[in-house]
């Protein structure tokens, strides 16, 4: 049995030890946010239970005896600070289940923020527009533009995603905690263009294949025949943009070589 052991043991280090430390980094950090969403879910489970408006009650009137009675309690006997520890239990772990998950909290909260503004803010221009206008854009047209025009801002405008994280987001640096400028960076961190970008076409990969399956299998749309076709046009204009973009760098033109050039035309003469 213990020579079993032994080559089970020198199997797992073997395996383990074949992984790269950059990979088991990530395994690493993959285990610790399933954990936290877990405990969000958990958590989000609980106070649906109890009804949000318990819990909150139940939330207040310990945060307010714990306040009054905490200190008074400490100088009591062991007994009785067994007992208060009991009552207090549900406190205490409210309070570590969200210190665990303040990180995946941060990561989902910017996420949210950068697609809220994204989206938004196309979105308003183009009912304005529309209003003014009188255009009567339709449903669909403006589903078309608001995702073309956020998934650019997202990923080819880095600069507008930092300054709203930094200055129009809860997760901004207040200077009032030290954790909230943990956050902020963490927050900066996870919204770089190239994450933002695998996640739009992470998105976009999950929203084509069920909806080429329901389409193909069933002969139905997702959502609408117009709003499926909206949103694969989106898409299309978005990987057409990102590639222009790409390729510009490619460009075999530079400014003033070329205004050089159109300026000798203009002003030569024989």
């Amino acid at each position: 049995m213990d020579k079993q052991e032994k080559n089970i043991d020198s199997k797992k280090d073997k395996w383990w030890n074949r992984i790269s430390e950059n990979n088991k980094v990530s395994l690493i950090i993959l285990g610790i946010l399933i954990f936290e969403v877990l405990l969000l879910v958990l958590f989000w489970w609980i106070v649906d239970l109890i009804t949000l408006e318990y819990f909150l009650i139940y939330v207040f009137t310990s945060l307010v005896i714990f306040l009054l009675c905490d200190t008074r309690v400490q100088k009591c006997n062991k007994i009785i600070r067994n007992i208060w520890l009991l009552l207090m239990l549900p406190m205490y772990l409210i309070f570590i289940g969200l210190k665990l998950t303040k990180p995946v909290f941060t990561i989902i909260a910017s996420y949210l923020t950068i697609a809220i503004y994204s989206l938004a803010l196309p979105l308003i221009i183009i009912k304005a527009f529309d209003y003014l206008c009188n255009l009567n854009f339709s449903t669909s047209t403006i589903v078309f533009i608001t995702l073309t025009a956020g998934a650019i801002l997202c990923v080819h405008l880095p600069n507008f995603i930092q300054w709203i994280i930094k200055n129009q987001s809860p997760l901004k640096d207040w200077g009032e905690h030290k954790y909230e400028a943990i956050m902020q960076e963490l927050a900066l961190y996870v919204t770089h263009k190239n994450n933002i970008n695998f996640l739009i076409y992470a998105a976009y990969f999950v929203f084509l294949a069920i909806s080429g399956f329901m389409e193909i299998q069933y002969n139905e749309a997702l959502i609408s025949q117009d709003l499926d076709k909206a949103v694969l046009k989106a898409f299309l204009v978005f990987i057409a943009y990102s590639n222009m973009v790409g390729k510009s760098k490619e460009v075999e033109v530079k400014s003033k070589p070329l205004l050089d050039k159109i300026i000798r035309l203009i002003t030569i003469h024989d």
